[in-house]
């Protein structure tokens, strides 16, 4: 699998993701729950959550995807292929070599 760049836009939060980093901190120390039941609660939270706010938190995240693609465009016009890359790193991908492992026999007694 390849290694993300660090260097690429990163995506933005969702409207959900945007409500649960404001809320998770103060559920955690007032109440004291585990994480697994803070994602519970959050859930809860959301579901109660009046549309406005809702809407206002789903804008922000389409105004930061509209950024995002404008990043990620930029950026992918920018990045240096893999050959590149290489030859400014001085190395070279190494082949794998060897074979591939070869699939075990079914066993004929098996039920």
């Amino acid at each position: 699998m390849a290694k993300k760049d660090p260097n690429a836009p990163k995506k933005p939060l969702t409207g959900f993701m945007r409500f649960c980093a404001k809320h998770r901190a103060r559920l955690m120390k007032d109440e004291g729950l585990k994480v697994t039941e803070v994602a519970k609660r959050m859930g809860e939270m959301w579901k109660e959550v009046d549309e406005d706010e809702k809407n206002a938190l789903n804008q922000e995240y389409k105004d930061d995807m509209e950024t995002y693609k404008e990043e990620l465009e930029e950026y992918k016009a920018n990045k240096p292929s893999d050959d590149e890359s290489e030859e400014e790193t001085g190395r070279k991908r190494k082949a794998k070599g060897g074979k591939k492992a070869k699939k075990a026999k079914k066993d004929p007694n098996a039920p």
